[in-house]
C-alpha cells in the first residue's frame, strides 16, 4: 500500500524555563541553570503509544525515544556526520561499512554487537516486517552482514542511495533482546541510548534514567559535560495553554506550542530557538478496492482544495509556502521542489477529472461509480491544537462541493498509528509525523515523490529548537512528505 500526501505547515513555538522562573521577565534567560543531575521535564502533546523505534511514525514517540536508542552516526549542525554507535564509516551509493565503538552495553549490561547491529538493518530492509522506515530510509531488499570480531558492519542496499551513509547510520539501534522480543522496545526496553524507562503511566508520563555506564555519545560529547539531568519526565500534556502555563510557573522545562500561546511566551523572554516545522498532512490510502487508489481521483481532491486557505486556517495566518520536502536543517539540498509539481487550484478541472475517472454526480449529490458513492473517511490527529478540526471541515466542505461525500474522525496519537499500518478504511488521515525523510534528504525524498505522485504541500513556517540540559537538540522530519518539524529538547 502506499500514500500521498497533503502538508500545511504552522508557525511553532518551542519554550524553556530551565532555571526556574523567579527571576524577573528582563535577564530570565541569562539567569537560568542547567538542570545537571536532577529532573529535565519536557511536554509531549499524546502518549505516545508503542515506542518501537523502528515501527512507529509518531513525533512523540521518535521524542521520546531519542533518549532511549542511538544510531550508528549522528549529524552536526553543519550537516556533517558524527560518531554514534559508530566511530569509522564508509559508503558509497550501494554499500556502507561502519565500525562500532568500543564498550557499547545495551539498557541490561549486555554487549551490542556486529551482528545486533546488521539484524536491525535486515529487519527494517525485510519487506514483511512492514517497518515504516522500509522504502524510506532503508530500500527494500537491503541486506547487513556483522563481523563481531572487528565489530564491522557491511550494508549492501536493495537499491542505489546517493544517502545510503545517512540513512543507514541515522536508524535507531536497538539491543539482541528487543530483536527477539519486541514488546519490550515497545515499552523502550532493549536500548543503547543515554536513559532507560523506569516508570509509565499512559497518558500521564514517563520517567526515563540516565545511565552511568553510557560513554558513547555523540561527535566530541564527554561524560562529564555540564547539564546531564539524572532524570528526564516526559509529560502528556494535550493542552498548548496548559504547557504554556506549566512553562511560566516552572513545572514544563520544555514544551512546543503552536498557536496563540506562542506570542505570550515570547514576551516572557524565554529561552528559544526557531524551526521550519509542518503541521499537517494528509495521506492518501491507496490500497486495492479505493477509490483513491485512482491518479485522477487524487489528482482531483488536491486540485480542489485552496491550499492556501486551508494553510492560513491551519497556522492562524503564519504559515508560509512550502519549498522542498524537507526543511529540517542542516538541508542536503536548499533548492524548490515544490514549485510545478503540484495541480493548481480548480474546482472545475477536479470535478472534469472526476467526470474523466467514471465518477458522475447522483441525484444526491454524491458521486457514484459502478453503483458505489464516493465516501471517504477524513481522519485527523486531535492532539494538534484547535485549528486541526476547522482544517479538516473546511476540506470537506469543498470535496463537498464537488461531489465527495467525506466523513471526518478525530483521533489521538496511538490512533494515528493503529491506523497506520494497516490503514482502516477511510481514505486518509490528516496528522502530522516524523519518520520519513529523517536524514534530510531533499534528493531521494524528490526521486520518490516523482515515482509516486501527485503529492501536494503548501506551507512551511519559523518554529524553534531546543538545546537544554546538555541534550542535542534534533529535527525529526515527515514521511512521504514535504517538511519537517524539531521535536526533541
Amino acid at each position: 500500500m502506499r500514500r500521498r500526501v497533503v502538508l500545511l505547515g504552522a508557525l511553532a513555538l518551542t519554550v524553556t524555563a530551565c532555571g526556574g522562573v523567579s527571576q524577573s521577565t528582563q535577564g530570565r534567560t541569562a539567569h537560568q541553570k542547567l538542570v545537571e543531575g536532577r529532573t529535565f521535564t519536557q511536554a509531549i502533546a499524546s502518549d505516545p503509544g508503542s515506542l518501537d523505534p523502528q515501527m512507529t511514525v509518531l513525533s512523540v514517540a521518535i521524542q521520546t525515544d531519542r533518549y532511549l536508542y542511538d544510531s550508528l552516526l549522528n549529524v552536526d549542525p553543519a550537516g556533517k556526520p558524527v560518531t554514534g554507535l559508530a566511530d569509522k564509516w564508509h559508503a558509497t551509493t550501494t554499500k556502507a561499512t561502519f565500525s562500532l565503538r568500543h564498550g557499547i552495553t545495551c539498557a541490561d549490561g549486555s554487549p551490542l554487537t556486529a551482528a545486533d547491529v546488521a539484524a536491525n538493518i535486515n529487519f527494517v530492509g525485510d519487506p514483511a516486517n512492514k517497518s515504516p522506515f522500509a522504502g524510506v530510509t532503508i530500500a527494500p531488499g537491503t541486506k547487513a552482514t556483522g563481523d563481531n570480531a572487528s565489530r564491522t558492519v557491511t550494508v549492501t542496499s536493495g537499491a542505489p542511495d546517493a544517502f545510503l551513509l545517512r540513512n543507514a547510520g541515522r536508524l535507531p539501534m536497538v539491543c539482541a533482546a528487543g530483536l527477539r522480543d519486541r514488546s519490550l522496545l515497545a515499552k523502550g526496553g532493549a536500548g543503547t541510548g543515554m536513559f532507560t524507562v523506569t516508570e509509565a503511566v499512559p497518558n500521564d508520563h514517563y520517567t526515563l534514567t540516565r545511565r552511568k555506564d553510557y560513554t558513547w555519545g555523540p561527535g566530541a560529547w564527554k561524560t562529564n559535560q555540564p547539564g546531564l539531568p539524572d532524570k528526564v519526565v516526559v509529560r502528556v500534556v494535550p493542552n498548548a495553554t496548559t504547557s504554556a502555563n506549566l512553562l511560566l510557573s516552572g513545572g514544563l522545562n520544555a514544551a512546543a506550542t503552536v498557536g496563540p500561546d506562542k506570542k505570550r511566551l515570547a514576551a516572557q523572554k524565554l529561552f528559544h530557538a526557531d524551526y521550519l516545522a509542518p503541521m499537517g498532512e494528509l495521506f492518501f490510502n491507496e490500497a486495492p478496492g479505493r477509490a483513491v487508489q485512482d491518479e485522477g481521483v487524487r489528482r482531483a481532491l488536491v486540485q480542489a482544495l485552496d491550499l492556501t486557505q486551508l494553510g492560513k486556517v491551519l497556522t492562524s495566518g503564519t504559515g508560509t509556502p512550502a519549498t522542498g520536502m524537507v526543511t529540517a536543517e542542516p538541508r542536503a539540498c536548499t533548492g524548490d521542489t515544490v514549485k510545478g509539481n503540484l495541480p493548481a487550484h480548480d474546482l472545475a478541472a477536479a470535478r472534469t477529472a472526476l467526470d474523466a475517472a467514471g465518477w458522475r454526480v447522483g441525484p444526491s449529490g454524491v458521486r457514484v461509480k459502478d453503483g458505489k458513492r464516493l465516501a471517504l473517511t477524513m481522519i485527523y490527529a486531535t492532539q494538534l491544537g484547535p485549528t486541526m478540526a476547522p482544517t479538516a471541515e473546511l476540506a470537506q466542505q469543498t470535496w463537498k462541493s464537488i461531489g465527495v461525500d467525506v466523513r471526518l474522525k478525530g483521533v489521538d496519537s496511538p490512533g494515528s498509528t493503529r491506523r497506520c499500518s494497516p490503514p482502516e478504511r477511510g481514505m486518509s488521515r490528516w496528522r502530522r509525523s516524523a519518520s520519513n525523510c529523517r536524514a534530510r534528504q531533499c534528493g531521494s525524498c524528490r526521486a520518490r515523490r516523482r515515482r509516486r505522485a501527485p503529492t501536494s504541500r503548501t506551507s512551511r513556517t519559523p518554529g524553534t529548537t531546543l538545546r537544554c540540559a546538555g541534550r542535542r537538540g534534533w529535527s525529526a522530519t515527515t514521511a512521504a512528505a514535504l517538511g519537517s518539524r524539531p521535536r526533541r529538547p
